[in-house]
């Protein structure tokens, strides 16, 4: 018989008659969330009300739960939506659009996964790793800034270098390595962030991918020696993709279990 599914543990069938069902009745759903297959056709064996030998026949499309689901199938199909976006990126004028949906899908993949994983902590290092990069830059930034002005103003005021340009110049250095701190500590956070992920998807190539961007960022910042950083993170980036592209499976993680 067929029909569909129109609620969790109810379908419709063609027949005019309701039918209820149990998750263990659907035999291809995959991991397929209850809000993923709302709407979608069935093949079922009806009999006393009862629905049995459940198998989808056509997959109901709804974007919303495509975007913000947790499930294996949401998260996939947002991968193929940035790498499709990422492509487009690179169309002049209007590819700054996609770059940005680009970003906005990969954070919604990030979002999805802590969803279908229950994690507690995906999604706080992962924006961690990304923010603290930046408040290292501006720290340094507003103290490089404070500490030209600084010695500009002192040497104006007096006509010569002096202790207010030592001064300064002291506060500029140790603003800078404060800031310098500040950006490797962000480091942790991409860690445990990368570390969590390979538990969530068993997939190994994440973590690889983190120990690509880790000698690249270090290797890209030595002289005569910083193209082969730039490689690294290369490989840093396919490999990151091969690993989104293969995802077979959003398992919980450590983090809600403890």
């Amino acid at each position: 018989m067929q029909g569909k599914i129109l609620a969790d543990g109810l379908i419709g069938g063609n027949d005019g008659n309701r039918y209820t069902y149990t998750a263990s009745d659907l035999k291809n759903a995959q991991g397929k969330s209850i809000n993923a297959i709302i709407g979608s056709e069935v093949d079922f064996v009806g009999k006393d009300g009862k629905a049995s030998e459940i198998y989808i026949t056509k997959q109901a499309f709804d974007l919303q739960h495509r975007l913000f689901d947790g499930d294996l199938q949401s998260v996939k199909f947002k991968v193929y939506a940035a790498a499709g976006c990422c492509l487009l990126a690179l169309i002049p004028f209007v590819g700054i659009v996609f770059l940005l949906l680009t970003i906005v899908l990969l954070f919604l993949v990030v979002v999805s996964v802590k969803k279908g994983s229950q994690s507690t902590t995906l999604l706080k290092n992962f924006i961690l790793s990304i923010i603290i990069p930046f408040v290292g830059g501006i720290i340094i930034a507003i103290v490089t800034a404070i500490s030209m002005a600084g010695n500009a103003f002192a040497l104006l005021k007096t006509g010569e270098i002096g202790v207010m340009n030592a001064v300064f110049g002291g506060v500029g250095i140790i603003g800078i390595i404060v800031g310098i701190i500040v950006i490797l500590s962000c480091w942790v956070f991409m860690y445990r962030y990368y570390k969590e992920l390979t538990y969530i998807t068993n997939d190994r190539l994440f973590f690889y991918a983190f120990v690509c961007r880790l000698i690249g960022s270090f290797l890209s910042i030595i002289p005569f020696i910083n193209f082969i950083g730039g490689l690294f993170l290369l490989a840093d980036l396919v490999v990151e993709a091969i690993a989104w592209f293969r995802v077979k499976e959003i398992r919980k993680s450590y983090s809600a279990i403890a």
